[in-house]
C-alpha cells in the first residue's frame, strides 16, 4: 500500500534524534544551556511534550535554541521548574512558526540534571533590520550551569536481578515460549515476557 510506505531512512534520523535526545554523549553536552522555567510543567526523561510559545522571551529562547541546532549538535535547553532545583535536559524535536509570531514546539526530555549556578544573558537580535524593529524589547534569557544527575547502582542489585531470573524462569515453566512460537502471541500482556522484564 503505497500510503502507508515509510521512508526507511527518515525513520533511522528520527531514531538517532531520539536517541541522542535520551542519551546524550557527555562530550556533546555543554556546560551551559538556556533554560525554559515552566512551574506548572516539569517533564520527566523519556517524556514527551508540547508547547505553544507566546511570551516574548519564551519566543526569544525558542528562537536562540533552534539557531544552535545543526546536524551535529541538538536544539536543547534545560527544563526546569525552579531555577534551584531539578529539571531535564529537552530537546526541540519538531517546531512551526505561527504567522502572528508564536511557536508551536514539540519536545523530548532526556537526562536529569541539577541546576549549579544561573545568569541572566541577552538575547540575540534578529538580523533582519525589519524584524529587528517589530521584534518587542525582551529582557535577559536565563540561563543555567548544571550538572548531570546519573543514577546510582543499587548496593542490592544483584538481588533484582536473581529475582527476575527466577521470575522469568517461572513463566518459561508455565509457558515455554522456545519450544511453542505460538505460545508468545497468545499470552495477555501480563504475563509477556518482554515486559516483566522492564
Amino acid at each position: 500500500n503505497p500510503q502507508l510506505a515509510v521512508d526507511p531512512f527518515a525513520a533511522l534520523r528520527a531514531a538517532s534524534a531520539h536517541a541522542r535526545a535520551l542519551h546524550p554523549r557527555e562530550e556533546s553536552i555543554p556546560d551551559v544551556l538556556p533554560a525554559f522555567v515552566l512551574p506548572s510543567h516539569l517533564l520527566l526523561p523519556g517524556e514527551r511534550a508540547d508547547f505553544m510559545l507566546f511570551e516574548p522571551r519564551y519566543v526569544a529562547l525558542a528562537r536562540h535554541v533552534l539557531a544552535t541546532a545543526t546536524e551535529q549538535a541538538d536544539g536543547r535547553y534545560v527544563h526546569i521548574d525552579d531555577p534551584r532545583g531539578f529539571g531535564t535536559i529537552t530537546t526541540i524535536l519538531d517546531h512551526r512558526w505561527l504567522p502572528d509570531g508564536r511557536v508551536a514546539i514539540h519536545c523530548l526530555a532526556g537526562p536529569r540534571i541539577r541546576v549549579t549556578n544561573t545568569a541572566r544573558l541577552e538575547a540575540a537580535a534578529p538580523s533582519d533590520a525589519d524584524e529587528r524593529a517589530a521584534a518587542p524589547a525582551v529582557p535577559p534569557l536565563l540561563h543555567v550551569h548544571f550538572e548531570v544527575e546519573r543514577d546510582a547502582p543499587e548496593e542490592e542489585d544483584h538481588v533484582c536481578e536473581a529475582l527476575a531470573r527466577d521470575c522469568l524462569e517461572r513463566l518459561a515453566g508455565l509457558a515455554p515460549l522456545d519450544k511453542e512460537p505460538t505460545a508468545r502471541a497468545n499470552l495477555p500482556p501480563l504475563l509477556c515476557a518482554e515486559r516483566l522484564s522492564f
